[in-house]
């Protein structure tokens, strides 16, 4: 927001709130060129190589939350991740109260069907 110079590509590797960053990169017209997560030592990063462009670029809504599924990327590891955790969750939490977390689990549940088919 803030960028002075005439910077135009940036790598970025936001520690949290991935989600408003992404939307964030839409609204301002960046093209995401590269959004991976990488495992190291158990815990899943997420890097964005990004480009400003003249025109917005919408997103896949499992990219959002997933990165791309690319040669190298973690992306099936942090998946499968997701699953458990948020299926851990779901059955703790009363019905009533789990409306946006059942909305997020059946993204994954759509991104981890589409890796078992593969």
């Amino acid at each position: 927001k803030n960028n002075a110079s005439n910077i135009t590509e940036f790598v970025l590797a936001p520690q949290h709130n991935e989600m408003e960053l992404k939307k964030y990169l839409v609204r301002h017209k960046y093209l995401m060129l590269t959004d991976i997560i990488i495992c190291d030592n158990g815990k899943f990063y997420n890097i964005i190589r990004c480009q400003k462009s003249r025109v917005r670029h919408n997103i896949p809504t499992e990219q959002m939350y997933f990165g791309q599924n690319v040669p190298g990327a973690d992306y099936a590891k942090y998946v499968d991740n997701r699953y458990n955790k948020v299926a851990d969750i779901i059955g703790t939490i009363p019905y009533f109260k789990s409306f946006g977390m059942r909305k997020y689990y059946s993204v994954i549940k759509r991104a981890k069907n589409k890796l078992e088919n593969k």
